[in-house]
């Protein structure tokens, strides 16, 4: 009799370490995969179109659970998110006295669905994201307060923030499993809690009978990028150019904040390896930059926000669609305090002349490959350098880098 008794609270228990254990173990499987997809998503927005980066974050999900990166050819291995229980004729109030069987494909393989429309409740889902709300809920209908969806053409490329959720439920509120939308895989059927006397909230759901329900959600966005890498071509990235252009903050009509997207200057190398502003056939002009280097070093380059200078005279000038670093004097000392999308045309060289440059300043770019928000050297110099942090912040068309937040 007593152990009749005592068997409900070790059911409880085994429910609790087993049940929920391998809810937790699901929930972790779909959580990396999310945040993969959400961090892809985020980085192809710009070079690819939003159709094309919402099927990158779904390729992402898809490997994420394959053995061998190719989905097409199966899985033997079988990976997933979780286990796939199948359990029939169990009773309807409470979901006990089922027969418990595998399928042929034992574990949950999420394949998301593209949700063109970008509603609320989709897989992946643009918007903006408030980084000051605190609240970071997601409610039974999938609204958050600190992420909101942008609705409509063109203006969902212009988001900076990708969501990316996995589930597993019932679909209580036919939300989960709306083609084109949004997808799920099976709840997670309780084992030994269907002995215990484990209850839902409400009499609308019981987890006895209704199953467990995973969720994983997880958010990228686009933050200024405080490292550039700066091998270049030959490494596959774009160059990091060898000279600087000045953003001097106290004048925001001169200089580097003054061109815009578009914008174009001449300049033309000095004796010193400064870099003057030279209309044609003008005389040489106001000094936009310099050929600089890391201080302390012959010829490294500028590649982090902090970053302090050594002025060196130098040929190595890149042409085409590359980055290069802004400076600013930041508390008395000139510091990098952000990048530039550029691109740079060699007008003269140095044998037949002086070295004379166009430099075009580009819209703010999102750098897929490359670029880090997320640098401890630099993050750690804006939080100790005065006026750092608000000088990265300030100065326009900045390189933008990948970062998932949520």
């Amino acid at each position: 009799m007593q152990f009749a008794l005592l068997s409900f609270g070790f059911f409880a228990i085994a429910a609790v370490v087993i049940d929920m254990r391998l809810a937790a173990l699901s929930q972790q499987q779909m959580q990396v995969a999310s945040d993969e997809a959400a961090v892809e998503g985020i980085r192809q927005r710009q070079p690819l179109t939003v159709a094309a980066a919402r099927a990158a974050a779904r390729d992402r999900v898809e490997f994420q659970f394959d053995d061998d990166m190719d989905p097409g050819n199966g899985d033997p291995q079988f990976y997933g998110a979780g286990p796939v229980l199948n359990v029939a004729n169990a009773r309807a109030s409470d979901g006990a006295g089922g027969v418990v069987s595998l399928p042929a494909v034992p574990v949950y393989k999420p394949v998301l669905e593209v949700n063109n429309g970008n509603f609320e409740h989709g897989d992946m889902v643009f918007g903006t994201y408030d980084e000051t709300d605190t609240a970071h809920v997601e409610a039974d209908d999938y609204t958050r307060s600190d992420f909101v969806p942008v609705f409509g053409g063109v203006n969902i490329g212009n988001s900076e923030a990708f969501l990316v959720r996995l589930r597993r439920t019932n679909d209580p509120f036919a939300l989960d499993v709306v083609p084109g939308v949004s997808s799920a895989g099976p709840s997670l059927p309780m084992l030994f809690g269907k002995a215990s006397l484990a209850h839902g909230a409400t009499a609308a759901y019981d987890p006895r009978r209704d199953g467990i329900t995973v969720r994983s959600t997880s958010i990228s966005v686009m933050r200024r990028a405080v490292r550039i890498s700066g091998p270049g071509p030959s490494h596959g990235f774009r160059a990091l150019q060898r000279f600087v252009l000045f953003s001097p903050g106290t004048a925001p009509d001169t200089l580097w904040d003054s061109l815009g997207e578009h914008g174009v200057v001449t300049l033309t190398r000095g004796a010193g390896g400064q870099l003057f502003e030279t209309p044609p056939g003008a005389p040489l002009g106001t000094v936009w930059g310099r050929f600089a280097f890391l201080a302390g070093t012959q010829d490294t380059p500028l590649t982090r926000v902090g970053d302090q200078l050594a002025f060196r005279n130098s040929n190595l000038v890149f042409s085409g669609d590359t980055f290069l670093p802004l400076v600013r004097d930041v508390n008395g000392t000139l510091r990098v305090i952000g990048f530039g999308h550029v691109i740079v045309t060699v007008l003269a060289s140095d044998a037949v002349g002086p070295l004379v440059i166009r430099v075009e300043a580009l819209a703010r770019f999102m750098e897929a490959t490359g670029s880090t928000a997320v640098d401890p050297t630099a993050l750690f110099r804006m939080a100790t350098v005065p006026g750092l942090a608000a000088a990265h912040a300030s100065f326009p068309q900045p390189v933008l880098a990948p970062v998932l937040t949520r």
